[in-house]
């Protein structure tokens, strides 16, 4: 919405009170989603840092990395399609743990064999349907939790970006209200100097 004279100096109060809801409505709008996407941004960097933790964990106790597949999956699944740059960075990550996975499970339910050097002959055994471990390597895992770091780091600095942002749209917000408080201020002096010329 905006204002136009159209030949005439004269702007109604009814005019300029609506161009000024419009105006604030914008501005409280814009920052309401900006606060909101702040938030869900620091969630998401909640997640993303217990995940490094959990993942640095691994190369102290060498557990099986497939306890760690469904954090992954709920941080992209939770995260991803808001901050692609999670995607990137977990999305083949994830799709990996899940292969190596099924893998493995594939592979506890095939035969297995044993060669005994006593005959010179391989034996056949049934499958123990027990998968082995996924395991990750130290640099693999220092990979991942480096490209974890560098989404936080990205993070901290939309935040400072969008700090910047929302103060300016507070001050816009300010301005308006100010603006449109000298001039009701006005109008009532001009209206009452009118009345008191008249009476």
């Amino acid at each position: 919405m905006s204002i136009s004279a159209t030949g005439s100096n004269y702007i109604s109060n009814a005019t300029y009170d609506a161009w000024l809801e419009s105006k604030l409505s914008d501005s409280y709008g814009e920052i309401g989603q900006g606060m909101d996407v702040s938030g869900h941004r620091t969630d998401a960097t909640k997640a993303l840092n217990a995940l490094k933790n959990d993942l640095l964990q691994l190369k102290t106790n060498g557990k099986d990395a497939s306890e760690v597949t469904a954090a992954v999956r709920q941080v992209v699944d939770e995260f991803g399609e808001e901050f692609p740059e999670i995607k990137k960075a977990l999305g083949g990550f994830a799709d990996s743990l899940d292969q190596r996975a099924k893998d493995a499970i594939d592979a506890s339910n095939l035969p297995t064999t044993e060669y005994d050097p006593a005959t010179g002959t391989t034996k056949e055994n049934p499958p123990t349907h027990i998968p082995a471990p996924v395991k990750l390597g130290d640099k693999e895992i220092d990979d991942i939790t480096n490209s974890i770091k560098d989404t936080v780091d990205g993070f901290g600095k939309d935040d400072q970006l969008g700090f910047i942002h929302l103060s300016q749209l507070d001050h816009n917000v300010n301005n308006a209200e100010n603006t449109y408080s000298a001039q009701l201020e006005s109008r009532n002096k001009t209206i009452e100097a009118i009345i008191n010329r008249i009476g």
